[in-house]
């Protein structure tokens, strides 16, 4: 018994001499106790810890992996990478009378329509889109006309995958010509565009028919941003993509609206548009065969005295004119500008903005460019300024001159810098809401 008590105090002083040598003044002995049920508690608080992580990881990578799911299906099939889900057989969409079920597969920018025809294809960079799931060739045809000129011959751009065809595709006067826009390798997804380069003064021109082989889906969405053009030969590119020098200087062979400041303006803010520009136009004066407004109130320069229906047309976020050269240049061939001219000039100027007041309402924003030289300039600012100036959201644009292009008019390179001049004005003004 004295043995066994012994024992004990020699481990409890030893104990006691321990706990003393790293420091700890006032030990219980339920401390051990404590300590054990501490890692008991904290194996448990662990536990419960490592339960919350994993729901919380579980809960995270669930709903990471559902919203990119999502996002992948909002983003829709890739162009080269997604396969078909059925056959690809050969097949022809044709756009003479073409029914409206058909009409889904495909988007048209600018004043296009399906008619008894065809689909009208005439103004400036109008253009034809469509998705689907492709192999081999993909053919379109279209005929080509002359627009009251000699030539008579269109020009188009394709763009295949988002990508611009190296190929300048030529339909010429009087032809029917089927154009093997692209070719593919493999069954996958393919988006197309096709845009005409050519004016509606050089030709008008009349898709027939697309043959693939494979399937469309349904055509691209609208953009949200949608702007209208109104101008002459700087918006139209005319000479563009030519030289000084080169002749005829004003043959479509010299034209890429494709190239043009507007064109590169809205691809630039993402936006859908239209346009409706010929060389030689303007307010009142011009060596067009009548002013702009009359343009725009048709439909098509193929389709008579058909009117363009303003109840059903697309409301503009912004409207672009670029008009005046002309208007001075044929005052100015009298010797002077007559003070008649200027008033002309003004009311006509108006007119237009009132038109546009009156169909499309009063809160679209209006922006007027103009040539420095020879484009009115004080006469713009004039006409905005009636209506409010900047603060109505009626702005005017300065683009400057340059001659290196065929027919002493801008050079693509010129044009990119107008575009820049363009967007960077829409930006820095938030003019598009």
């Amino acid at each position: 018994m004295k043995k066994r008590l012994f024992a004990i105090i020699s481990i409890v002083i030893c104990f006691a001499s321990l706990l003393s040598c790293v420091g700890c003044q006032e030990v219980s002995v339920n401390v051990v106790d404590n300590i054990l049920s501490s890692e008991s508690t904290d194996a448990s608080e662990s536990a419960t810890e490592e339960s919350a992580t994993e729901k919380k990881t579980q809960k995270k990578t669930e709903k990471k992996t559902e919203k990119k799911t999502e996002k992948q299906t909002e983003a829709g099939p890739i162009p080269g990478v997604t396969k078909p889900d059925k056959s690809l057989v050969p097949t022809t969409y044709n756009f003479v009378n073409m029914a409206v079920s058909e009409q889904q597969y495909f988007k048209f920018l600018g004043r296009s329509k399906v008619s008894s025809n065809g689909l009208i294809f005439d103004n400036s960079c109008v253009t034809l889109e469509f998705q689907g799931y492709m192999t081999g060739d993909v053919i379109v045809e279209i005929k080509s006309e002359a627009n009251g000129y000699g030539y008579g011959n269109s020009f188009f751009t394709v763009y295949v995958d988002g990508e611009r065809s190296g190929t300048r595709f030529e339909v010429s006067n009087g032809a029917t010509k089927k154009l093997t826009v692209a070719s593919f390798e493999g069954e996958y997804f393919h988006t197309l565009k096709i845009v005409k380069q050519t004016e509606f003064k050089w030709s008008r021109a009349i898709i027939k028919s697309l043959e693939i082989d494979g399937y469309l889906i349904t055509a691209p969405a609208k953009k949200n941003v949608y702007i209208e053009f109104l101008g002459d030969s700087l918006t139209t590119g005319y000479g563009n993509i030519g030289k000084p020098g080169d002749t005829p200087d004003d043959s479509p062979k010299f034209q890429d609206g494709t190239k043009s400041y507007a064109y590169l303006a809205a691809e630039a803010i993402d936006a859908d548009y239209s346009m409706i520009s010929r060389s030689a136009g303007g307010i009142n004066q011009c060596w067009s065969n009548a002013p702009i407004i009359d343009y725009y109130k048709k439909f098509s320069s193929s389709s008579g005295s058909e009117a363009f229906n303003t109840l059903l047309a697309r409301i503009p976020n912004l409207i672009v004119i670029h008009l005046g050269a002309n208007d001075y240049n044929v005052a100015k061939e009298d010797g002077n500008i007559s003070n008649a001219d200027k008033q002309a000039f003004v009311n006509g100027g108006k007119a237009l903005i009132n038109y546009f007041r009156d169909i499309y309402g009063e809160d679209i924003p209006i922006i007027w460019a103009y040539d420095p030289g020879e484009g009115f300039p004080d006469l713009v600012k004039e006409i905005m300024n009636s209506f409010g100036g900047e603060d109505a959201g009626y702005y005017t644009l300065s683009l400057g001159w340059s001659d290196a292009g065929a027919g002493g008019h801008p050079s693509a390179k010129e044009h990119e810098k107008h575009a820049t001049a363009l967007v960077n004005l829409i930006t820095s003004k938030n003019i598009i809401k």
